[in-house]
């Protein structure tokens, strides 16, 4: 992958990053809001714990950014295909190789 693709999905990455910590933000004012109402507290949290696993995702993903290996599988070393990592920039693996938190649109 190229320096400037890098640049491009870095750009991507830390957009998403940043509308997903705005996210837990409100999750958090809605968490205080809402503490007595059990199925809303439920959801709240379920979503809130969505959320920190992508911005752990993200976070490693720009890791794999600076430290030169990202778009590399971290099971095979293979290259991820751009067309996935364009859907879903913080990829660690092929498709073939398994689901996990890294891969979850």
């Amino acid at each position: 992958m190229n320096r400037k693709e890098l640049d491009v999905f870095r750009k991507r990455l830390l957009a998403e990053k940043s509308r997903v910590l705005e996210q837990l933000e409100q999750v958090e004012v809605n968490l205080q809001q809402f503490e007595s109402d059990f199925s809303e507290l439920v959801s709240l949290r379920s979503r809130q714990r969505y959320l920190q696993e992508n911005l752990e995702e993200i976070s490693k993903a720009l890791g794999r950014i600076e430290s030169g290996t990202y778009g590399l599988s971290e099971i095979s070393g293979k290259p991820i295909p751009l067309e996935r990592l364009e859907l879903l920039p913080w990829a660690s693996r092929l498709v073939e190789e398994g689901s996990g938190v890294a891969n979850r649109v």
